[in-house]
């Protein structure tokens, strides 16, 4: 009934969808949408995975790119510097809906967290010498050869931190 002019919805009840949402009051009215800031990546910084939060919640919220599905689409903040233009505190966008490594990762920048150490990377990704492992390249550090992933999910796209004071 507020959708079609019926019944006016009052500031109160407007607050409590925008909570219900996850987004503040004046997204909702301006029709930003956001997604989940769901941990940090690391660009020659080992950064462990705390990607453990409810589905749809993070460490913040931040405006989804245009194009991009934000039912589906997280975030994650780059610390370190070997992914230059790349830098500490970009945002990655990304959508990981599996597990394991599919071939649209190959030869993309990913980003990828590691079988072993569960350490999560932005890195450029390609076959390793033997099934089943990767190297991952970095455009100024060395390359990680021949490591297990758990998951590789191509980055959809990329902000610098200041673009909407974010």
């Amino acid at each position: 009934k507020w959708e079609t002019g019926k019944v006016a919805i009052t500031v109160d009840r407007l607050q409590e969808v925008a909570n219900a949402l996850g987004c503040g009051l004046l997204d909702l009215i301006d029709g930003i949408i956001k997604v989940p800031v769901v941990g940090k990546v690391g660009a020659g910084t080992v950064v462990e995975s705390i990607d453990d939060y409810p589905l749809g919640q993070g460490l913040r919220q931040v405006r989804c790119p245009t194009g991009l599905d934000p039912q589906q689409t997280v975030a994650v903040e780059v610390e370190g510097d070997s992914m230059l233009p790349i830098e500490e505190g970009w945002l990655l966008f990304y959508t990981r809906n599996y597990d394991g490594v599919p071939v649209e990762c190959l030869g993309k920048l990913c980003v990828v967290q590691l079988a072993d150490e569960g350490a999560r990377y932005v890195k450029r990704v390609k076959l390793g010498r033997k099934p089943g492992v990767f190297n991952l390249y970095s455009t100024n550090a060395r390359e990680m050869e021949d490591m297990p992933l758990l998951w590789a999910a191509p980055v959809l796209d990329a902000r610098p931190p200041d673009e909407d004071g974010e």
